[in-house]
């Protein structure tokens, strides 16, 4: 039986579990366009290339699924900036970009640009698909990476003449996610288990400080257990918001030293365990003096490379998070885990931070930004989801609303929009 590129690549999405594409339709993409829409895809048109890929950026973040955006190739160009986005809050995004038909490349045809070299500085990687034959085992590559260790967008550029190839499916291997994508959790090693809560039951001042990778699986119930059990005092930055609730007594909130105070007394912890948290400008880059050079360090992340990247650290732990604060909750209830002042203090200086940015929402002329935050706030169901454009403003409103559930509180640098959470 014939089958086209296009047909290829539809298939190979839906092997992904892919079922919308954010788009902004082209001349480059429409063979691929108009098969997605007859398949049944939901083709979420429009109008500007970046926009689409922050919402595929979004769509990827507050589901865990691969976000899919597809452009024509001048509309490639403007996707740029949205990709680099996507990258620094590693995203798991699939961009596709339609060209001018591969056997005239380098000739001067309509358009031509060198995608890939575009794409690769703003994203994990970036492919040209040649033959059609390949498109499954180029998707299969694109999206690995895009999960694989810590998440990030990545790119493939398939010619118009790619879409439209002709060929028997019997020249096409197909491949099962399952067996490509790790499934199975990566846990540490009991060594590293044992090592680690013995840094952590001598500390008097520990604290946990979880980012995006955090909120990768639905691993909040291990993180509260991990809390509950050892008494340790938590904060959250970026996805990892609301992976255990603001309320709960053990969490302190949300970690940033520019916007939420009680977060500098990091400079006084004598253990730290970051779990996914990178060791990068907004901790000091784990140096002095955020970080004291006395203080010991645990970094649980699901890239090696992170790992001790710009510090030492004194246990290092490549693996998932959940999991990882799965075994330490298992293996330190064993453990007498005494209440410590230290969390008691932690709890005061959120108070105090608490009612120190209450006093900026006061209704007057020119209007306050944390009136409008208290505004909202109290409109606001649990189950929203809240989603804060750049700069200062927004970063009021971060420090001010909770993060009541697990991805319902993140950053873009576009469009606000409030919604129902996904689950």
């Amino acid at each position: 039986m014939i089958t086209t590129g296009s047909h290829l690549l539809t298939r190979a999405l839906r092997e992904e579990g892919v079922d919308t594409i954010f788009t902004l339709a082209g001349d480059h993409i429409l063979p691929l366009l108009d098969l997605l829409s007859d398949e049944g895809f939901r083709l979420i048109d429009c109008r500007h290339e970046q926009a689409a890929v922050h919402m595929a950026d979004a769509w990827g973040r507050i589901t865990g699924r691969l976000g899919v955006c597809a452009f024509t190739t001048p509309g490639h160009a403007n996707a740029i900036p949205g990709l680099v986005n996507a990258l620094a809050s590693e995203s798991p995004v699939l961009n596709i970009a339609g060209s001018s038909d591969l056997r005239n490349y380098h000739r001067g045809i309509m358009q031509e640009i060198d995608q890939i070299g575009l794409a690769r500085p703003a994203t994990k990687g970036a492919w040209l698909v040649h033959d059609a034959r390949r498109i499954p085992d180029m998707v299969a590559t694109a999206v690995r990476t895009a999960f694989e260790g810590r998440r990030g967008p990545v790119h493939l550029t398939v010619p118009v003449d790619v879409q439209t190839q002709r060929m028997e499916e019997a020249e096409v291997r197909f491949f099962d996610a399952a067996g490509y994508r790790p499934q199975a959790p990566r846990p540490a090693a009991s060594a590293q288990i044992d090592e680690t809560l013995r840094l952590l039951r001598a500390a008097k001042r520990p604290l946990i400080v979880a980012g995006t990778p955090a909120a990768y699986g639905d691993w909040g119930p291990s993180l509260e257990r991990l809390l509950e059990v050892t008494r340790l005092p938590l904060m959250t930055e970026e996805a990892a918001r609301g992976i255990v609730s603001d309320e709960h007594p053990y969490c302190l909130g949300f970690f940033d030293l520019s916007q939420h105070q009680p977060a500098n007394l990091i400079r006084e912890a004598d253990v730290v365990l970051l779990l996914g948290k990178l060791l990068d400008f907004t901790v000091g880059y784990g140096l002095p003096p955020i970080l004291a050079q006395s203080a010991k360090l645990i970094q649980v992340d699901p890239s090696g490379v992170q790992v001790g990247r710009n510090r030492g650290v004194d246990v290092g732990i490549v693996g998932d998070v959940g999991p990882v604060a799965e075994q330490l909750a298992a293996a330190a209830a064993a453990h007498a885990w005494p209440e410590r002042p230290w969390v008691e203090r932690l709890r005061a200086a959120r108070a105090a931070e608490r009612a120190r940015i209450e006093a900026f929402a006061t209704d007057e002329a020119p209007l306050r930004s944390m009136f409008v935050h208290k505004t909202l706030a109290a409109i606001l169901r649990p189950d929203d989801l809240l989603v804060f454009d750049g700069g200062d403003y927004a970063y009021h409103g971060r420090a001010y609303l909770p993060a009541p559930l697990p991805r319902s509180c993140d950053y873009l640098p576009n469009p606000v929009f409030l919604g129902q959470a996904v689950s």
